[in-house]
């Protein structure tokens, strides 16, 4: 059973194959491995770090989402438009 959806979850990663850009996939991969090693190592050895080492990449993460709304919302108003679109 365990091949069974293996295949068809290789079968349907391939129908996006061409869309993929590999260097950015595998970096994303590497960045979240050793965030995630980051962070176990630090829970349990020092939870003060942890708990600082946690936050920032929270914080982070929301200022990224932050700046690429309103770089959109910019984007758009330098094309002419009043007011960006919600």
């Amino acid at each position: 059973m365990a091949k069974s959806k293996e295949s068809k979850i290789k079968k349907m990663l391939s129908r996006y194959e061409e869309n993929i850009d590999v260097k950015y996939s595998e970096s994303l991969i590497n960045d979240f491995l050793q965030l995630s090693q980051i962070l176990e190592d630090l829970q349990e050895k020092d939870k003060k770090a942890f708990s600082a080492f946690y936050g920032l990449v929270k914080k982070n993460l929301e200022l990224n989402e932050i700046v690429a709304e309103r770089g959109s919302r910019i984007s758009k108003l330098q094309k002419g438009q009043k007011q960006p679109k919600k």
